[in-house]
């Protein structure tokens, strides 16, 4: 279930960015997109869809959670002028063995 990360941010990035415009195109991506997850998941996965309901919206808020967590993150390209998701510019490991080598430290 986890592989409706992509799907839900382009869902939240259509929503919450104003220069991300969800496009008929987008949406039958997202559909295409939710179906392969079913099929991937297979017949028997779906036969126990409602069985453990709050399990079942937990993972699926994780995944929506992941998605706002990453359009809240584009946020931060234009602060620091790298993807927020690229990690060896703040990782404790770097700043601590070499902090004259973290971007945006200098």
């Amino acid at each position: 279930m986890n592989a409706t990360t992509p799907l839900f941010t382009v869902i939240v990035a259509g929503i919450v960015l104003t220069d991300e415009r969800t496009t008929p195109m987008k949406l039958i991506g997202v559909a295409i997109g939710f179906v392969g997850v079913i099929l991937m998941l297979g017949p028997s996965a779906l036969r126990g869809l409602g069985v453990d309901v709050f399990a079942q919206i937990g993972v699926l808020g994780a995944a929506m959670s992941y998605a706002f967590a990453g359009v809240f993150g584009r946020r931060f390209k234009s602060i620091y002028g790298y993807k927020s998701c690229d990690h060896r510019g703040w990782s404790g490991d770097n700043f601590f063995n070499n902090p004259g080598s973290s971007r945006g430290l200098h």
